[in-house]
């Protein structure tokens, strides 16, 4: 499934929020020098992976309220959540993290 691009904060209060699906979100912005080196491998992975949904946000282009549960501090950020419930997250550009990390949620929270 390809990954799909957010673009407003309601959108990714909504996504985060389903119960049925887990959603992991990738957090980046297009001056992220290694935002752009993990994106492929992201994408990669969506491709492979059917029990879960992903998505992206650019961090640019949407806002974060100061008491948005979505404040990220460091890019790339990927964060897996369903139902409202944050099930793993990782920061940093590293492939085989993010590879692991894919891999335990759907393992463990996919329906």
């Amino acid at each position: 499934m390809p990954v799909t691009e957010i673009t407003s904060h309601e959108e990714l209060e909504e996504i985060a929020s389903r119960p049925d699906r887990v959603a992991v979100i990738d957090f980046w912005a297009p001056w992220c020098i290694p935002c752009t080196r993990i994106s492929p491998v992201f994408e990669a992975k969506s491709n492979e992976e059917n029990r879960i949904d992903f998505y992206k946000v650019n961090v640019e282009d949407v806002p974060f309220p100061e008491d948005s549960q979505f404040q990220i501090a460091s890019l790339p950020a990927f964060k897996a959540y369903k139902g409202k419930t944050l099930l793993d997250s990782l920061v940093g550009a590293y492939p085989d993290k993010l590879n692991e990390m894919i891999v335990q949620v759907a393992t463990n929270h996919a329906v």
